[in-house]
């Protein structure tokens, strides 16, 4: 059987690619393209080309622009919201970035890239990517990988039966999966993160950490923290051990195991049933 991806680009076109051209007419049927969005006054014969100096550092590759959100919705279907373009400062209407990538589909991957602005993604039994996005990030999948690159802003990722896998996200992160493993980096201030049945590995970055929450019952837990960073670590397993280069909190179960840590103190609780704690100095 062949497979279809649907890629969401903030230049404003969508692009369906198959692995069997033969059925390309199949995949058409259900994912209707829609037509780049004209950004400029121009010919509208020729390629639309522009400077854009806000995709990021010196050297990178500048962020498209964009003047319409596309929604994919169930099935693959798309629908086209215009937005409006601010003025510029001589009065006229100027290009603008995509300020809001919203799609949901089935049985297709999802892939966003350069978004300028929040991203929410639906997918039933299909892969989910975003490539770097400046704003949130609201992401759900079952039965497939799910992944968040370069995120400025909080993310929330869910997924029932695949892997999690975030990374460069500047906000707080709140993760879960049933069946895979998962795989956070990030240099927020929150991280709460939930396995059920795969290994959680968890690096953050920040000395700005206030909470950590992560369990996880079939696989390692493994958390890696700033070596500058002074938490108070609440970590317990049912079946195996627990190795941390910080210092554990030890207090009978059924006691508060944070009462008398002084304020400020970050709170890290960590909980396994049958594998490994890990929690090491970066």
């Amino acid at each position: 059987m062949a497979t279809a991806t649907l890629s969401l680009i903030a230049d404003g076109t969508s692009r369906a690619t198959t692995t069997d051209e033969s059925r390309q007419r199949a995949f058409g049927s259900k994912l209707r393209l829609l037509k780049p969005a004209a950004t400029c006054a121009q010919d509208p014969r020729q390629p639309h080309r522009h400077e854009n100096r806000a995709g990021g550092q010196p050297g990178e590759k500048p962020w498209p622009r964009t003047t319409q959100r596309l929604r994919i919705e169930a099935g693959g279907q798309q629908r086209r919201e215009p937005q409006a373009k601010p003025p510029r400062e001589d009065g006229q209407q100027g290009p603008t970035q995509l300020i809001q990538q919203d799609a949901t589909t089935s049985f297709a991957p999802l892939l966003a890239r350069y978004i300028a602005g929040a991203v929410r993604l639906r997918d039933q039994n299909g892969a989910v990517r975003v490539l770097r996005a400046k704003g949130s990030a609201d992401l759900a999948t079952s039965f497939a990988s799910l992944r968040a690159e370069g995120i400025e802003g909080d993310a929330i990722l869910a997924n029932q039966d695949g892997a999690v896998t975030a990374e460069g996200i500047t906000g707080s992160v709140s993760a879960s999966s049933s069946f895979g493993t998962m795989n956070i980096t990030g240099a927020g201030r929150s991280f709460v993160c939930h396995n059920q049945n795969g290994a959680l590995r968890l690096h953050a970055t920040s000395t700005a950490l206030t909470n950590i929450e992560a369990r996880t019952s079939f696989g390692t837990l493994e958390v890696w923290l700033p070596a500058r960073l002074k938490p108070a670590i609440q970590a317990r397993t049912s079946f195996a051990q627990v190795e941390s280069d910080f210092p554990v909190l030890m207090k009978p179960r059924g006691e508060d195991a944070f009462a008398g840590v002084g304020p400020g103190t970050p709170h890290v609780r960590l909980r396994n049933q049958n594998g490994k704690i890990r929690v090491v100095r970066d």
